[in-house]
């Protein structure tokens, strides 16, 4: 069973860019220099999500690492006056006093690595991500002596917690097949706080035409969402994706994800009740989607329940989803017997 238990974790703290470009406003600023120079207010949010990787070194002699980036140019996201006073050009720097305020200590871009040995083996690993938000107000200084309050957001620092890991061989996942059978295999979901969404992709393969089905039991009696992820993006945000799911209660719905580190998501079909559902806590509930193209055809215990019109997203990996999105303090499921077919 693929556990949310910890083995290690690793943490890094970020740094921010000393000069970053502002964004292009309304009026003409010209190349008008800004400097952060004074912290408000200061805030720490924390966003969690979970994924699995997978790491091939099948005939590669170099070991490989599992990383998690932090202090790059694209954490820090500033605003002044409303973000839509500045021209093209405007540029901010950050007085020292303010980066040292905000615990800021290392290299930008430095990583937090996990080095995997080079001994010929797949490892799959379960990883819990964690980015700790540093968000609140600045003052900041115009080099014509103008004073604004600058809101800001950084990632201040992230960790790697490797929850599960498991060993596998080259020749065991170089077998060629239309059908990914993981029959016997758990997964398992256990969320103990407000709003978090814990989401693992379970192939490397980004699906264009599928077909992927999987038993999924929830486990604690509250009505939160649980179920299938797929066409999963491997971007910057790492929260783009469709999600197909059930609550104990006899609901179900599909939502389009778009860059949701805040749990929020578009709702394209639902909430909807259906007597397909197995109701209850420990109820085993067989959920299947079927994609062609920009459709999708929904199915709980083999019985079709709806059909989706989609085109954001048009090929991407799978897997599952949990989520406390409801507000629920806590939540957890176990994802079971997962098939995965190519253009069925």
């Amino acid at each position: 069973m693929r556990s949310i238990s910890q083995i290690s974790k690793i943490v890094c703290v970020g740094v921010l860019i000393l000069h970053l470009t502002a964004c292009t406003g309304t009026r003409a600023a010209g190349n008008e220099t800004w400097m952060l120079v004074q912290i408000v207010t200061q805030g720490d949010r924390i966003d969690t999500f979970t994924d699995t990787v997978t790491v091939k070194n099948c005939g590669i002699v170099q070991p490989k690492t599992i990383t998690c980036s932090a202090g790059t140019t694209k954490d820090l996201n500033v605003s002044i006056g409303g973000g839509a006073e500045f021209g093209e050009g405007a540029k901010f720097s950050i007085d020292g006093s303010v980066s040292t305020g905000l615990g800021i200590g290392r290299e930008s871009g430095e990583n937090v690595e996990l080095e995997i040995p080079p001994d010929g083996f797949v490892y799959v690993f379960t990883v819990n991500k964690e980015y700790r938000v540093t968000a609140g107000e600045l003052l900041a200084q115009s080099s014509s002596g103008e004073q604004k309050t600058a809101n800001y957001n950084f990632n201040a620092s992230c960790s790697i917690e490797v929850a599960t890991k498991r060993q596998v061989s080259c020749s065991d996942v170089n077998q060629p097949s239309d059908t990914i059978n993981l029959s016997g295999e758990n997964w398992t979901a256990d969320i103990q706080e407000a709003h978090i969404y814990q989401h693992q992709t379970i192939s490397e393969t980004d699906f264009t035409d599928f077909s992927f089905g999987a038993d999924v039991r929830i486990d604690l009696n509250t009505s939160e969402y649980h179920g299938l992820l797929f066409r999963h993006q491997v971007n910057t945000n790492d929260n783009d994706f469709y999600s197909f799911r059930i609550t104990p209660d006899g609901y179900f719905a599909f939502d389009l994800w778009q860059d949701s580190p805040d749990s929020s998501f578009t709702r394209l079909l639902g909430p909807s009740q259906s007597s397909a559902i197995n109701t209850g806590t420990g109820q085993i509930n067989h959920l299947k989607v079927i994609a062609h193209g920009s459709i999708f055809e929904l199915f709980i215990n083999n019985q079709k329940v709806g059909t989706i019109t989609d085109s954001t997203y048009s090929s991407g990996k799978v897997g599952f989803i949990s989520c406390t999105c409801d507000g629920s303090s806590s939540t957890s499921a176990t994802y079971l017997n997962a098939v995965i077919s190519q253009n069925p």
